[in-house]
């Protein structure tokens, strides 16, 4: 619930500004490891909420600024992320003239997230994160990264310390720019011993390595993930996942349509298929933008079907659970206001 509602929270603002051109597929530069999927993952991820909603930010700095600050502030009612049914954050968002970033949000409930980013020359830059949530049951869960990474020019390469609740961890990513149309990237993750001694000892990681081939307006990932099982305890799962994602039409035309699917087969060591030891999904979804306006809708095996949409002022979500029967719908408002433009 944490990460979803903090999800929901940071890509209203990444739905908003973004601009479907920025994300085209025929640069010449490498491509981050966490990137090599961005546009399935663009088209597969729908920022689905329920109840109201309301996302209010204001210009702090002065129009013409060279530094951007705002204040933002965003409440969700009758919504069913938090036994509450009501959630209100508020925060600043900084953005320096060379690209800094520092973001943070705090919640009536004390929940706290902050997260900076500094550019360090033209291909680097530093990271830091923070997120702490109240536990259902026990003290606050807190969360903290440090990132750092940099890129040359065919190959990027990151390390990612961190800190989950109890579980030390250290990612390491690179990729690799074999041509313009193909990369290659592996990612590894460990996870130290925990701090508290009663809790069961985690798994020793994972370890991905992914591919990526672009051949005009269409783009195929492959990946393999050598993992743990949470769900069944069991130290090894398989996972095998394919992407496909289509630009349906140019990037020069309005309205612009993309598709996007998604395969993956898992399978666990030591558990038989006919107890979950084998299990596939499949999503499939699209993305329409128009001038002011993006639709998503969504499509997976397990009986779920979401769609959203989104424009400047305002927003529908709707979210419906066929095999359970459970269905959620959510509407937005956008709260925006422009400074006027300094006087000559």
């Amino acid at each position: 619930r944490v990460s979803l509602v903090f999800a929901l929270l940071v890509g209203c603002q990444v739905t908003v500004m973004s601009d479907p051109e920025m994300d085209a597929t025929s640069s010449r530069a490498p491509i981050r490891f966490e990137e090599l999927d961005r546009e399935a993952r663009q088209t597969l991820s729908l920022d689905n909420w329920d109840g109201f909603r309301l996302e209010a930010q204001k210009a702090v700095s002065k129009a013409g600024s060279k530094h951007s600050l705002a204040a933002a502030h965003s409440l969700f009612l009758g919504t069913t992320l938090r036994p509450e049914k009501y959630i209100y954050q508020f925060g600043p968002t900084f953005q320096s003239e060379k690209g800094d970033v520092i973001f943070g949000r705090m919640g009536l409930d004390g929940s706290r997230m902050v997260r900076c980013v500094s550019k360090i020359g033209q291909a680097s830059e530093l990271m830091f994160v923070f997120n702490s949530e109240r536990g259902s049951r026990g003290p606050p869960m807190t969360v903290v990264e440090f990132e750092g990474t940099t890129a040359g020019s065919d190959w990027t390469a990151s390390v990612k310390p961190g800190y989950q609740p109890s579980v030390p961890t250290l990612e390491a990513s690179v990729s690799q720019m074999v041509a313009p149309s193909f990369h290659v990237g592996a990612k590894l993750l460990g996870l130290l011993p925990p701090s508290n001694p009663g809790m069961m000892p985690p798994p020793w990681g994972s370890a991905t390595i992914m591919s990526r081939y672009t051949k005009g307006d269409h783009t195929v990932n492959v990946s393999y993930e050598r993992g743990s099982d949470q769900e069944n305890m069991k130290p090894v799962k398989h996972s095998l996942k394919a992407t496909y994602h289509h630009k349906a039409t140019s990037v020069q035309n309005r309205p612009r349509l993309n598709l996007a699917t998604e395969f993956e087969v898992s399978q666990t060591q030591g558990v038989p298929a006919s107890q979950g030891g084998v299990t596939s999904s499949l999503r499939m979804g699209c993305e329409w933008f128009f001038f002011q306006a993006r639709v998503q809708g969504l499509l997976d095996s397990t009986g779920k079907v979401k769609s959203t949409i989104q424009s400047n002022l305002y927003g529908f979500s709707a979210e419906a659970d066929l095999w359970n029967g459970d269905y959620k719908f959510g509407f937005m408002l956008q709260v925006m206001p422009q400074e006027p433009p300094p006087q000559q």
